[in-house]
């Protein structure tokens, strides 16, 4: 991310000490907001390089409780309402009203719960590799990946600089408080209006696109959904430029 300047900082708010960082000119303001773990530096890379920063203006943070956004720790009681509400102020804080967002995964579900509950702010919505659901066949997934001393080497290597000794305390909690939820955002999907573009990896093992990708084409009134072949949960990371392409042209228009 060395090859274009972007602008980092803190923003106080709620008791939360919220880490961001921003970059670009463009007149179209865009949020993008990382999945579980996930900070700005691991999660959007691709995104910062990749976009047309004459075009758009990308703003992005680590969510509350995970990277630099902690301590404090995550609480988990309603926390998808939570972030969307924390999210406008965070916004307004920056000197935004209105903007697009992009959510991925974990904070897909905060960004399709903003999209309904502040329609205001909302330019466009894009959201991958997310559901609005937990069923049976992701908790037992999530359960068998619970403890971290069974990650593989790679995906240790990416979390474990960020978290340290925190790292499975934090992930933990996560697959816990999923354990929890079933039906958590499917009752806000018809009160999306805003235009909305669904992207899912076929072979998302963590999100499966049956049936999560097309129950969210399903329930959102005018979505329209890709699925990248043979593409895994990370599909805006393994299938960037496709990815990127597809975004922008979507924003844009």
């Amino acid at each position: 991310m060395s090859e274009i300047s972007i602008e980092s900082g803190r923003i106080e708010i709620d008791g939360r000490n919220l880490y961001y960082e921003r970059a670009g000119t463009g007149e179209h303001v865009v949020l993008l907001l990382p999945g579980v773990l996930g900070t700005v530096q691991i999660e959007f890379k691709h995104q910062f390089q990749g976009f047309d920063l004459s075009a758009f203006t990308l703003v992005s943070w680590d969510p509350p409780g995970f990277g630099l956004s902690r301590p404090p720790e995550r609480v988990y009681n309603d926390a998808y309402v939570r972030d969307s509400d924390l999210v406008v102020k965070f916004m307004k804080s920056l000197g935004y009203e209105k903007y697009s967002v992009m959510g991925f995964s974990d904070s897909g579900r905060t960004s399709m719960i903003l999209a309904a509950r502040h329609p205001d702010v909302m330019r466009k919505l894009v959201i991958w590799g997310t559901c609005s659901f937990i069923g049976d066949k992701e908790k037992k997934t999530l359960s068998l990946c619970k403890e971290v001393s069974g990650w593989s080497n790679e995906r240790k290597n990416i979390f474990e600089p960020v978290y340290k000794d925190d790292l499975q305390m934090v992930w933990g909690a996560w697959v816990d408080a999923n354990n929890r939820l079933q039906d958590f955002a499917t009752p806000y999907l018809k009160d999306i209006t805003c235009p909305t573009f669904i992207l899912h990896g076929e072979n998302d093992i963590v999100t499966p696109m049956e049936p999560h990708a097309l129950h969210l084409k399903k329930n959102i009134k005018g979505a329209r959904l890709v699925i990248f072949p043979k593409a895994p949960h990370t599909c805006h990371q393994e299938k960037a430029a496709d990815f990127n392409r597809l975004v922008q042209d979507f924003l844009l228009k």
